[in-house]
C-alpha cells in the first residue's frame, strides 16, 4: 500500500471518494510542527488536510488499475451483488451500467472536512 503522496497524485479517502494531492503544507498544532498533504476531491471541489503520519489510519490510499476493478466486479457479479444496488446519486464519471450502482452505494456519509467554495 502506497504510504507516501506527491503534489498531482491521485488517491481515495474514505467517504469522500477520489482526490488530487495539491501539495503539502506544514503548520503548528499543539506546540508542534505538523505536515499534511492538501488533497481537493474531485467531486466536489472539497479541500482536506490529512496529517501525513495518519495517512494509514485514515484509509488514504492509491486508486487502483483498471484490470483491479474489472476483476472486483467479476467478484461482486458471480457473487449477485451488483444487481441489488441502487442509490440515487449523480454518476461517477468514466463508470458505467451496474458499476454506477456498486460505487455510488459503496460510498460513506460525507462528513468532517471544509469546502473551498
Amino acid at each position: 500500500m502506497q504510504t507516501s503522496f506527491k503534489t498531482g497524485d491521485k488517491a481515495v479517502y474514505p467517504g469522500q471518494g477520489v482526490g488530487e494531492v495539491m501539495g503539502i503544507e506544514h503548520t503548528e498544532v499543539a506546540g508542534q510542527r505538523q505536515s499534511f498533504y492538501v488533497l481537493r476531491i474531485l467531486e466536489n471541489g472539497m479541500r482536506i488536510m490529512i496529517p501525513i503520519n495518519k495517512v494509514g489510519s485514515v484509509g488514504l490510499r492509491e486508486i487502483i488499475s483498471e484490470d483491479d476493478v474489472r476483476q472486483v466486479y467479476a467478484i461482486l457479479r458471480e457473487k449477485g451483488h451488483l444487481g441489488r444496488l441502487h442509490h440515487l446519486e449523480p454518476p461517477v464519471p468514466g463508470v458505467h451500467g451496474e458499476d454506477q450502482d456498486w460505487l455510488r452505494s459503496s460510498r460513506s456519509p460525507r462528513c468532517c472536512a471544509t469546502s473551498t467554495s
